[in-house]
């Protein structure tokens, strides 16, 4: 008996093994490609730990794939960026996801968070981050290295 369950351990694990790899995302080798109706246009760019985009890329109301790893969000209040990636396993939802008008789904493992990151639906436990926001005339920078509270909005 105990064989058995020492087989069906390992066998366990490598399947979880093989699983995982395949949900994780490392920062450092995602690229910015996107595949939400969502996205914004080519005026992105990146500069190291900042990235940009023009404000008119986003409209009140909307949330839409920033450059590298973030959302770019604009409420009442101004511009807000978060992460796109998942806080259970690191999926990047800018691929994995769908972006709706209430909400943000990871396809991973159907986690739902609302349009300002906080968890609606687990596994996801934590809210996504937010990053810091400068607008320069029409450009939007967001530095990815600056995190700031969910409730922080730069204004436009």
């Amino acid at each position: 008996m105990n064989e058995r369950r020492t087989f069906l351990k390992v066998l366990g694990g490598a399947a979880v093994a093989m699983v995982v790899p395949a949900c994780s995302s490392d920062p450092a080798s995602s690229s910015s490609s996107s595949s939400s109706s969502s996205s914004t246009g080519g005026s992105s760019s990146s500069s190291g730990g900042t990235t940009q985009l023009k404000v008119a890329d986003v409209p009140e109301g909307a949330l839409v794939n920033g450059p590298g790893l973030t959302f770019v969000g604009r409420d009442a209040g101004g511009l807000y960026a978060m992460s796109s990636l998942c806080t259970h396993q690191s999926c990047d939802m800018k691929i994995d996801g769908v972006i709706s008008a209430t909400d943000i789904f990871c396809k991973c493992h159907k986690s739902r968070f609302d349009k300002n990151g906080a968890v609606l639906n687990g596994p996801a436990a934590a809210p996504l981050v937010h990053y810091k926001v400068v607008v320069t005339g029409d450009v939007i920078t967001i530095d990815a290295t600056a995190k700031v509270s969910a409730t922080d909005r730069t204004a436009v």
